[in-house]
C-alpha cells in the first residue's frame, strides 16, 4: 500500500473543489483544469511576489501581486460554492488586468514623465494569459469562449499604444 503525502492530498482537494457536483464529466474537467490553473498561477505570482520583495523591497507591484494571488485563491473558493462560469471568467480577466496594474500604476503620478518601453516578457505574459479561456472552456461555449478572448486580445492591442500616448516619447520629435 502506498500512502498519500500530506502535499499530495491538500493539491489533490483543491483540484477537485467543487468538481464532484458539477455534473457531466466534461464540466468536471473544466472545474478541475479551473483550479489548476488558477493553482499554478498563484504560485508563479508568489514565486514573483517573493523575488520581487527580497529585491526591492515592498511596493505597490508586490501590492498587485499579492492582490492577484488571493483573487486567484478566490477563483478556486467560487468553484467550491458552484459558482463555475463566474470563476471560469474571473480566471481569464485575473492576469491581463493583474499585468495592467503592475505596469501603469506606479505611473499614474508620473504621466508624461515615465521612459516608453517595449518589454517582451510583459507582452508574453499577456499572450499566455490569452489561451485561458481556450483551455476552461468548452467548444459549445462559444461565447464565454469569444468574451474572454476579446477582452484579453483587446488589453494585448490597447497596452502598447496607452504606455506609448501617457509617457514622455511621445513629446519628443521624431529623429529624421
Amino acid at each position: 500500500m502506498t500512502s498519500i503525502s500530506p502535499l499530495s492530498s491538500l493539491l489533490k482537494r483543491i483540484i477537485s473543489s467543487g468538481a464532484l457536483a458539477a455534473g457531466p464529466l466534461s464540466k468536471v474537467r473544466s472545474i478541475q483544469l479551473t483550479n489548476a490553473i488558477a493553482s499554478i498561477i498563484a504560485f508563479l505570482f508568489f514565486i514573483l511576489v517573493s523575488y520581487l520583495v527580497v529585491k526591492n523591497g515592498w511596493s505597490l507591484v508586490a501590492d498587485v501581486g499579492s492582490v492577484t494571488i488571493v483573487a486567484l485563491a478566490g477563483v478556486i473558493l467560487l468553484n467550491y460554492f458552484r459558482q463555475y462560469n463566474l470563476s471560469r471568467g474571473l480566471l481569464c480577466v485575473i492576469v491581463p488586468l493583474a499585468v495592467v496594474a503592475a505596469i501603469f500604476l506606479p505611473r499614474v503620478g508620473m504621466i508624461g514623465q515615465y521612459n516608453y518601453f517595449r518589454s517582451a516578457d510583459v507582452f508574453s505574459i499577456l499572450l499566455a494569459g490569452s489561451i485561458v479561456p481556450l483551455l476552461i472552456f468548452s467548444l459549445r461555449e462559444r461565447q464565454a469562449i469569444i468574451a474572454g478572448l476579446l477582452f484579453n486580445v483587446g488589453i494585448l492591442l490597447v497596452f502598447d499604444f496607452v504606455l506609448y500616448h501617457y509617457s514622455n516619447a511621445k513629446h519628443r520629435r521624431p529623429i529624421p
